[in-house]
């Protein structure tokens, strides 16, 4: 979708506001140009204080491209994004340790949840009504897990592929055990990169083609 609009597109300043070797990955794969500046924002929200999981994440990922867009407000484009897991109406972030990882991926075993991510465009040089034109936008996809045995599990903790990830896998290495998904492949990756293409392609249009 962004071929066409490639040259424009890196002819600005774009700043991803992640260290997430992921997301890092599916924007090279794009072919974008961007920089890499990780944000100061503190992830330590009550989770309790928001009715809605979106809310959660809308929070965590507009928090960390606020920051970094008040640090570079010479960026024509900071991109943030945060992405949870949802079972059972839980939300379930990235394990802390190993125990952690066996009482999520048990949890998770047989079962269906859901992978939210909420992604946040800020536009520093577009300015509506004095504040930089936001969009914010969410993506979800289901995931259906096979049973896994208590031997499997602690395979895949000892891998260490489990640890810096929502849910405490990732889609590329949990293909073995993952049964179905309905939805987008690339937000259980890490970034809803259909979505982003379109909102990114709007501003485009509008803006930035003369």
């Amino acid at each position: 979708m962004l071929l066409e609009y490639l040259n424009t597109i890196n002819s600005k300043k774009i700043i991803l506001a992640s260290q997430s070797l992921r997301r890092k990955e599916i924007l090279e794969q794009m072919e974008l140009k961007f920089e890499i500046h990780v944000s100061n924002f503190e992830e330590n929200l009550d989770k309790k204080l928001f009715k809605d999981p979106v809310d959660y994440v809308k929070a965590n990922a507009e928090g960390k491209v606020m920051d970094v867009a008040s640090r570079y407000p010479d960026a024509d484009l900071i991109i943030g994004c945060d992405t949870i897991v949802l079972f059972n109406n839980e939300i379930i972030e990235k394990p802390k340790n190993a125990e952690d990882a066996s009482r999520i991926l048990h949890k998770l075993s047989g079962n269906t949840h859901e992978v939210i991510s909420v992604v946040c465009l800020v536009y520093p040089k577009i300015q509506i009504n004095g504040k930089p034109l936001t969009q914010v936008f969410d993506d979800r996809t289901k995931v259906e897990f096979g049973h896994m045995t208590d031997a499997f599990i602690n395979k895949y903790i000892e891998s260490g592929y489990c640890y810096d990830k929502a849910g405490g896998y990732g889609i590329q290495t949990g293909f073995t055990f993952i049964s179905k998904i309905d939805g987008s492949y690339w937000n259980v990756v890490g970034f809803p990169s259909f979505k982003f293409c379109e909102h990114l392609i709007e501003v485009v249009k509008k803006y930035w083609t003369e």
